[in-house]
């Protein structure tokens, strides 16, 4: 039995994966064939998975929430979830009776999506990654990373202390095969170092429909393998380039409250800002800690939209 995707906080949903030299132990929710997700799990790689900072040479009007409905519409476009009365489980499902009629290029858009949305939420829940930036929209952005060439992998991301970098491939695929897992591979092997010290960990994550039932289903990978380049990255702007798209949708909310224009409230802690607001018929939670969103507002811009004002990390900690 099917039924729709809902994002209620307390839903839980499971999906599956198959793991290749993965440590499990280190990682021990790698040692099921399965992960089980919350709706705010959901919610919150929604808000994170491909966030862009906003040029700020860009004079037209950019809505952060526009950016959720999107996501959002489709992540429910392509997944409603079945429903195991026998296991008294909920699955996550590929719905293909609304992708059927998509031509190759529209799917193709859509499964790039959910390459993207899985990395980031197994990233965070799996591997404990809280940051996660795009590599090749990073350089986009004047910030300098050395020589990779055509074969690189989508993200860099960081522990939530800020002090471990690790490497992911995202791909999202309607079948799954040697070629796609070897370039998968390739792609993360491009890197042997980032700022002298190799990426851990180092995944590469291929989101497919599984055979026979269609859950998604996510092969996880390791590729066990020294990389061929060295990197540099500028740790503070990888940190600001994450977060500076959650200050604007926390800045977004408030002055949508305050017009009164969506349901929105505020619920400060102690040492975090905290925003509930409404969007597209779903309730969702934005926060982040104070100091955080101090720093961010204090990096400054100039008037080079490639250029960065650097302020450290350790002057507000």
């Amino acid at each position: 039995m099917s039924k729709r995707l809902t994002l209620a906080d307390a839903n839980i949903y499971y999906f599956k994966i198959d793991t290749k030299n993965c440590d499990t132990n280190r990682y021990p929710l790698l040692k099921s064939d399965e992960i089980k997700v919350s709706g705010k799990e959901i919610k919150e790689a929604i808000i994170t998975c491909g966030i862009l900072p906003r040029d700020p040479s860009l004079t037209s009007k950019y809505q952060r929430s526009d950016e959720i409905k999107f996501k959002q519409y489709l992540i429910k476009t392509a997944i409603d979830v079945d429903v195991d009365t026998d296991m008294n489980k909920e699955y996550l499902h590929y719905n293909f009776d609304n992708l059927q009629h998509l031509d190759s290029s529209e799917k193709g858009a859509i499964n790039y999506y959910m390459g993207m949305f899985f990395a980031r939420l197994i990233s965070k829940k799996v591997f404990g990654v809280e940051i996660l930036v795009h590599l090749r929209r990073y350089r986009m952005l004047g910030n300098k990373v050395g020589l990779l060439g055509k074969e690189e992998p989508d993200f860099i991301g960081m522990d939530a202390n800020e002090r471990v970098f690790s490497a992911f491939e995202a791909k999202g695929r309607e079948k799954i095969g040697a070629g796609i897992k070897a370039k998968a591979k390739n792609q993360l092997n491009s890197i042997s170092s980032i700022n002298g010290i190799s990426p851990d960990p180092k995944i590469s994550i291929i989101t497919h429909p599984s055979k026979g039932t269609k859950y998604v289903e996510c092969y996880i990978e390791d590729p066990f393998e020294e990389g061929t380049t060295k990197i540099e990255l500028n740790k503070d702007r990888l940190i600001y380039e994450y977060y500076l798209p959650v200050v604007e949708l926390l800045d977004e909310i408030d002055d949508f409250s305050n017009n009164h224009s969506i349901d929105a409230s505020k619920k400060d802690e102690d040492d975090n800002i905290v925003r509930e607001a409404r969007i597209n018929g779903e309730k969702y939670e934005v926060s982040m800690p104070k100091k955080k969103y101090d720093w961010v507002k204090r990096f400054k811009l100039t008037e080079n939209a490639t250029s960065r004002e650097k302020i450290k990390i350790e002057e507000i900690e």
